[in-house]
C-alpha cells in the first residue's frame, strides 16, 4: 500500500520522544497506527530499537507479561533504547511488564498501540497514573485523502472521499466487492478480537443487531430506550444494563463515536439522548441500500470525525424547538455548525442560518454543504464548502 506521511499525528507525537512518559497510540484497528509506529522510528538509530507487531506470527510465542518482561529486558541490556509495541492489548498482563520496564529502565522510550480504549485507559491510569500520554488515531482525514491520491481540494475530490471512505487500505482496493467483503472481515474481526474475547460476549448476534443500528441511523438521536425498542420489534430481546454495555464496547473499539445532546439555554450535557456517527461512514453502503439517500447524513459524519480529530469537544446543540447540528468547543473556545448537503432553495437557507442566527452569543458560526457556489457570509455566518472545512477548524 502507498505511504504517506501522516505529519499531524507525527508533529504531536515526536515532540514527546526521549520524555519519561509511556507513549501510546490507540484507535481503531486498520487505521494506520503501524504507519505511524515506523514513521516515529524511521528518525531513530535503527540498531537501537527493538519493534514487537504482536499481529505477526514471529512474535507469537510472547503470551503473557513473563515472556514480554524477559524478552524486553534481554533487548534492553544488549543494545536496545527504544521499545515499540503494536497492538499490545494481545499479551496478556502486558501492563505488569511495562510498568516494570518504564521503572526499571528510565532512558528508555516506549511507544505502544492498541485497538480498545478502555483497555488501555483504565490499565494505564490504574498501573502508571500519570506517567503516560495518548493520542488517538483516527481513519483518513479529507487532507490526507488527497495527499495519498494527490489530489486537489475541490467538489470532485471530496465525492470520491465519500465514495471510498475514510479506511486507508480501501484506496488499495480496486473492486467494489472486495472493499465490501474486507470491510464486513474488519467488523467481524473487531468483534471477535476485541470485543467478544475481552468481554466474554455470548450474545453476538445482539452486538451485531446494535451496530447495525447505529449504521442504519447515522446522525439520527437516539437513547437506550429507543435502540431497544427498536431491537424488540425485531424479535431481539435485550436489557437496559446490557444495551448499555454493548454500546460502550463499540465506542471502546473506536467502530462508533457518540456526540451528546448539548442545551444552550441551560448550559447543561444530557447523555440519555445523544447522536451516534461511524469511523467509517462506508458500514452505511455495506450494509444497507439507500446510500446515496443518505448523503447529507454521511457528510454529517465526516465533518464530525474531521472536529473529533482536531481535538474538539463536541455536541450536538438544542435551543427549545431548534437543533444545531455541532457545538464544537477546544481550549476555551467554541463554534457553532450546521450541516446541508445542499443549500437548495430560500427555506432551506432560512432554516439553516435562521437556527444559527438565534444563538444569542458571539462565538463563530458555520453553514457547511456540498454546494458549488459559495454564499459567503449571510448575517455574521459564513458559508463553508465541505472541501474548504479546514478554515473552520
Amino acid at each position: 500500500m502507498k505511504e504517506i506521511i501522516r505529519s499531524y499525528y507525527l508533529d504531536k507525537i515526536i515532540p514527546f520522544r526521549s520524555k519519561h512518559l509511556i507513549k501510546v497510540l490507540v484507535g481503531q484497528r486498520r487505521v494506520g497506527k503501524t504507519t505511524i509506529l515506523k514513521q516515529i522510528a524511521s528518525s531513530s538509530d535503527p540498531t537501537k530499537i527493538l519493534q514487537i507487531n504482536m499481529e505477526q506470527s514471529d512474535v507469537s510465542w510472547i503470551l503473557s507479561d513473563t515472556e514480554l518482561t524477559q524478552h524486553l529486558e534481554s533487548a534492553i541490556e544488549k543494545w536496545v533504547s527504544e521499545i515499540y509495541i503494536d497492538e499490545v492489548q494481545m499479551i496478556k498482563n502486558w501492563e505488569i511488564a511495562i510498568n516494570s520496564i518504564f521503572s526499571k529502565y528510565p532512558n528508555v522510550d516506549i511507544f505502544l498501540t492498541g485497538s480498545n480504549s478502555e483497555l488501555l485507559s483504565s490499565e494505564l491510569t490504574t498501573l502508571l497514573r500519570g506517567r503516560y500520554i495518548s493520542f488517538e488515531i483516527f481513519p483518513f482525514s479529507y487532507d490526507e485523502f488527497c495527499l495519498y491520491f494527490e489530489f486537489e481540494k475541490d467538489r470532485r475530490s471530496w465525492q470520491r472521499y465519500m465514495e471510498l471512505g475514510t479506511t486507508p487500505i480501501n484506496y488499495m482496493l480496486d473492486n467494489t466487492l472486495l472493499v465490501h467483503e474486507w470491510m464486513k472481515n474488519l467488523v467481524s474481526t473487531i468483534f471477535l478480537k476485541d470485543i467478544v474475547e475481552r468481554y466474554k460476549i455470548k450474545d453476538v448476534h445482539i452486538l451485531e443487531e446494535v451496530f447495525l443500528f447505529f449504521v442504519n441511523n447515522i446522525g439520527n438521536n437516539v437513547s437506550l430506550t429507543s435502540i431497544m425498542r427498536t431491537l424488540a420489534s425485531r424479535g431481539v430481546s435485550t436489557n437496559l444494563t446490557t444495551l448499555g454495555n454493548y454500546v460502550e464496547y463499540l465506542k471502546n473499539t473506536f467502530l462508533i463515536y457518540e456526540a451528546p445532546l448539548y442545551d444552550l439555554r441551560g448550559k447543561q450535557v444530557f447523555n440519555r439522548e445523544r447522536k451516534l456517527y461511524l469511523s467509517d461512514p462506508l458500514y452505511r453502503k455495506i450494509f444497507f441500500s439507500g446510500y446515496d439517500a443518505w448523503v447529507g447524513k454521511i457528510l454529517e459524519n465526516l465533518i464530525f470525525l474531521e472536529a473529533k480529530r482536531r481535538g474538539y469537544s463536541v455536541y450536538v446543540g438544542r435551543m427549545g424547538d431548534m437543533e444545531i447540528d455541532f457545538v464544537i468547543e477546544r481550549e476555551g473556545v467554541r463554534k457553532y455548525i450546521q450541516v446541508a448537503y445542499l443549500l437548495s432553495d430560500e427555506d432551506v437557507i432560512k432554516r439553516e442560518f435562521g437556527n444559527l442566527k438565534a444563538i444569542p452569543d458571539s462565538w463563530e458560526k458555520y453553514v457547511i454543504s456540498l454546494d458549488e457556489i459559495s454564499f459567503g457570509i449571510i448575517d455574521g455566518i459564513k458559508h463553508v464548502q465541505a472541501w474548504d472545512m479546514e478554515s473552520i477548524f
